[in-house]
């Protein structure tokens, strides 16, 4: 069981100090930076996790410029985070984890997928349940604050665990 938490350690590390790369407050969001120009890495294709219930599809639709804001500001906050993401990867986290990544949930939510290098045994799923309230306060205590601060509001943070072949093993959402 050991392992398996400090599994779940680095899988909490990695979304605060992801979206901490977001929160600057000397720069708006989506401003020009002061730094040189960087290649920015292709984003991986995604499949929607879930279809969104027509109530979301619609504020999203008829949200005039203030939905396309708000999908926007999501979009670069994702974007800053899956690159920051990426840099803080370790060799150690690399041979367990085949995949990270962050993604956009709308209208204001984010999802962490962690997809497992190897199957993992069936005890995972309890052991990651076990640990639920620590991924509640960091949504709570962290998460949560860093998306409003980029203005977005009912913010969500969903931790997804994957086996390699795509089943999953345990996935929970905060918030929203």
């Amino acid at each position: 069981m050991r392992r398996g938490r400090l599994l779940v350690a680095g899988a909490l590390c990695l979304p605060v100090l992801a979206l901490s790369a977001c929160q600057s407050t000397e720069q708006p969001l989506g401003a020009p930076s002061a730094s040189p120009p960087q290649t920015l890495i292709k984003p991986h294709a995604t499949k929607p996790s879930k279809a969104p219930n027509q109530k979301m599809v619609h504020s999203v639709v008829t949200g005039g410029a203030h939905g396309s804001a708000a999908r926007a500001k999501l979009d670069a906050v994702v974007a800053q985070g899956q690159l920051a993401l990426d840099s803080m990867l370790t060799d150690a986290m690399k041979k367990v984890y085949s995949d990270v990544r962050i993604e956009a949930d709308y209208p204001s939510g984010v999802t962490y997928l962690y997809t497992f290098r190897n199957t993992v045994p069936a005890g995972t799923a309890q052991g990651l349940e076990a640990q639920s309230s620590q991924f509640e306060g960091l949504f709570t205590n962290t998460l949560a604050p860093a998306l409003e601060m980029q203005g977005l509001t009912h913010t969500s943070a969903t931790f997804t665990f994957k086996n390699p072949d795509g089943s999953v093993i345990w996935s929970h959402t905060y918030g929203g």
